[in-house]
């Protein structure tokens, strides 16, 4: 047997480098940034059924939207990798597409912080509502409310 050190981050990832470790802790403190410019709300099984949605103001939800991609695009985007420029969401009026691929390379890559960011982004749709599941930002139900004023 062989005695090993690890060193835990504060969402008890482990790691076995020092370094890795806070490069992981400033990463997630750099998305808590980003998602805290949105706003929170209660969340009710109403919600997570899409019956229910949050309107955002999209001069709050775009420019963090925006943030969050143009971090992203410094560590997502190598050219040895094979990923869409992220860069080409940066700006536009209209939201994302491919949310699923999204959550999949976040999955893939055990980004747990950026994760949680896509339930507030990647659930955003064209009209800003903010949903509760991936599914219905990209296919709303009609008879849905709002759940602000």
């Amino acid at each position: 047997m062989k005695p090993t050190t690890s060193y835990k981050a504060f969402d008890d990832s482990l790691f076995y480098d020092a370094g890795d470790c806070a490069d992981y802790e400033t990463h997630c403190k750099t998305i808590a940034s980003i998602i805290d410019q949105i706003p929170r709300f209660p969340i009710d099984k109403d919600f997570v059924d899409g019956m229910t949605y949050y309107q955002h103001d999209s001069r709050i939800i775009l420019p963090a939207r925006d943030d969050f991609f143009m971090y992203l695009d410094g560590m997502y985007n190598n050219p040895t990798l094979k990923y869409p420029d992220i860069r080409l969401g940066i700006g536009e009026k209209v939201l994302i597409r491919d949310r699923f691929w999204w959550y999949k390379l976040f999955t893939d890559h055990g980004d747990k912080a950026a994760l949680l960011a896509w339930q507030y982004i990647g659930c955003t749709d064209d009209y800003f509502r903010q949903w509760g599941q991936l599914y219905f930002a990209i296919e709303p139900p009609e008879d849905a409310r709002a759940i602000n004023p």
